[in-house]
C-alpha cells in the first residue's frame, strides 16, 4: 500500500495537525516517565541505604561477641543519583547518650534513617569517645573492639576516599 499524498489534498492539510498531536502526546508521556525514573532511583538508594546501616550494626555486634582486639573494615558508598541524597551519617556517642548503641543516617530531605544494636546491646563511639560524624558519601569504617574503663566499646574510626 502505497501513501497517496499527492493524490488526497486533505491528507496533506492534516499532516501538520497530525505531527502536532503526536509531538504534544510525546511530550506529556516524557514528564511522568522521569519522575518514575527518579522515584526508582530514590527507592533504589533507601533500599540500599538501609542494607548497609544493617552491615555496620550487624559487624559492630559480631566484632563485640568476638571481644577485645577483633577489627573489621569495610567500604561503604552512600551516593545516589535521584533527588535523595545523604547529608550525614552519624555512628554512636559518648556514653550514656542516646545515640551510643545507633547508626543515624540523615537525608537531604530531612529524614532520618536509624538502626539501633540492641541485641546484644554495643556501644559504638569514635576515639575521642564521642559520635563518628561523616560527611563523604564513600568511606571505608575501621571498627575495632577496645575496652573504656573495663567496659567493651566498640571504636570506629573512617577514612574517605573517591569512587
Amino acid at each position: 500500500m502505497r501513501l497517496r499524498l499527492f493524490h488526497d489534498t486533505r491528507a496533506l492539510e492534516a499532516l501538520p495537525l497530525r505531527l502536532l498531536v503526536i509531538a504534544i502526546a510525546a511530550g506529556l508521556s516524557i514528564v511522568p516517565a522521569a519522575e518514575a525514573l527518579e522515584s526508582l532511583r530514590d527507592r533504589s538508594f533507601l533500599q540500599r541505604c538501609e542494607v548497609q546501616l544493617d552491615a555496620i550494626i550487624g559487624t559492630c555486634q559480631i566484632i563485640s561477641m568476638e571481644g577485645y582486639g577483633s577489627v573489621r573494615t569495610m567500604s561503604l558508598n552512600f551516593g545516589s543519583e535521584g533527588r535523595l541524597r545523604m547529608a550525614s551519617l552519624m555512628i554512636g556517642d559518648s556514653w550514656a547518650e542516646p545515640g551510643m548503641t545507633s547508626v543515624v543516617l540523615e537525608l537531604t530531605s530531612g529524614g532520618r534513617m536509624i538502626r539501633t544494636a540492641s541485641e546484644p546491646a554495643v556501644w559504638i563511639t569514635s576515639t575521642n569517645h564521642e559520635g563518628l560524624r561523616i560527611d563523604s558519601e564513600s568511606f571505608s569504617l575501621r571498627l575495632a573492639v577496645g575496652y573504656s574503663s573495663s567496659v567493651p566499646v566498640v571504636v570506629c574510626e573512617a577514612e574517605t576516599w573517591i569512587s
